[in-house]
């Protein structure tokens, strides 16, 4: 039986038993059929199992669209890269106005009194780049 003919029951089990992000990504842009079906399910994957690590990657390289499907499955706006770089100061860093705005009006300047120079710089240029 061809893999296409299988029930959206079974490719979701196959989606869950592929380990890596990436292999489920692949997976997914096999057709358009499993990218419908799985695009949400790598979204959601990617939020509990990477730490939204998507939207930093969406906020860095401008994808609008990416940013929005991933804020729509209630993804972490506040999560940080290796650098605690958040979402929203890497979109302003890039120049990114549509990401900075969508990331604002979802309420992603959240104001965190921090003890090291790190986190206190990372704090000012997230609220300068509301102006």
């Amino acid at each position: 039986m061809p893999l296409l003919h299988l029930a959206n029951e079974l490719l979701y089990c196959i989606s869950e038993n592929l380990e890596l992000e990436r292999d489920i990504n692949a997976f997914a842009q096999a057709n358009r059929r499993l990218y419908r079906l799985l695009n949400a399910y790598l979204y959601r994957y990617n939020i509990r199992q990477s730490r939204s690590s998507a939207l930093l990657w969406a906020a860095q390289y401008g994808q609008e669209a990416t940013a929005q499907k991933l804020l729509g499955e209630r993804a972490d706006d506040q999560a940080t890269s290796d650098c605690y770089w958040t979402p929203l100061w890497v979109a302003a860093e890039k120049g990114h106005k549509g990401i900075v705005k969508l990331l604002l009006d979802k309420g992603a300047l959240k104001l965190r009194v921090e003890s090291t120079a790190t986190h206190s710089r990372r704090l000012h240029l997230e609220a300068t780049s509301r102006l």
